[in-house]
């Protein structure tokens, strides 16, 4: 079915960052927002009139795949290409970062990390090329809370969601009723305790504990999510700087 592969087709071009939600997937092939799930079930036909093969083309597209199935969804070995002035073809070896939102849906059903959560993809390898792996998402901070460790306000944080990885003391994105977050974080595991704390100055020391989360706490596991550990970050310097 056409929706199977329309469907198929987003999967791709979200997994390489060229679009960063169904939104942007529809405006790019020139679908109706409100049309592409009736597409997807096969409730409406889905035809390419001249504004979609146009689009189809400039990123290499195959328009008979996705109509019929037939060949492969691209016309050639570089799919996907970037629609801008020079017409440079996407590097799929670029790093683009999902950058998270202040609010966080984690609702049931809902994933922190879920489409509705991403405010745009940023490039982040020219500033540090080490960076790697699927895991890997930003944040922006807000604030002077971490002003201590060296994070400013509207600096790009980044984060390691690796499941795999030992909880020990640190610095932290996490999720606390609906809010997204930067803080240390402090474990007690035998007592189950989590302390959240600003750092306004290096002395930590001096550290303001903010709260105590307890996983006995009444709905501990509604009310908090840990996003990932805190391994590096991006200065933005703004131009009164």
């Amino acid at each position: 079915m056409i929706g199977e592969r329309l469907s198929i087709l987003y999967e791709k071009m979200f997994e390489l960052g060229i679009v960063s939600n169904k939104k942007s997937f529809c405006s790019l092939l020139n679908i109706e927002y409100g049309n592409l799930a009736k597409y997807v079930s096969g409730k409406i036909g889905f035809s390419i009139d001249s504004n979609r093969y146009e689009a189809l083309r400039t990123y290499n597209i195959s328009a008979e795949w996705l109509l019929t199935g037939e060949g492969d969804m691209f016309v050639s070995d570089k799919p996907l290409c970037v629609a801008d002035n020079d017409n440079s073809e996407y590097d799929v070896n670029r790093k683009r970062i999902p950058l998270l939102g202040q609010k966080v849906s984690c609702g049931p059903g809902q994933n922190w990390d879920s489409e509705d959560n991403i405010i745009e993809y940023i490039d982040v390898s020219e500033l540090s090329p080490s960076i790697h792996g699927k895991d890997v998402y930003a944040f922006r901070a807000a604030g002077t809370s971490m002003l201590g460790a060296g994070i400013k306000d509207g600096d790009i944080v980044l984060f390691s969601a690796a499941q795999n990885q030992k909880l020990s003391d640190g610095i932290y994105v996490f999720g606390l009723d609906g809010e997204a977050y930067c803080k240390r974080l402090e474990f007690d595991p035998i007592a189950q305790r989590i302390k959240i704390y600003s750092v306004r100055v290096a002395d930590l020391e001096k550290a303001e504990l903010l709260t105590t989360l307890t996983a006995s706490d009444p709905g501990y596991a509604e009310r908090f999510t840990l996003f990932g550990r805190v391994f590096s970050w991006i200065h933005v310097i703004n131009s009164g700087e």
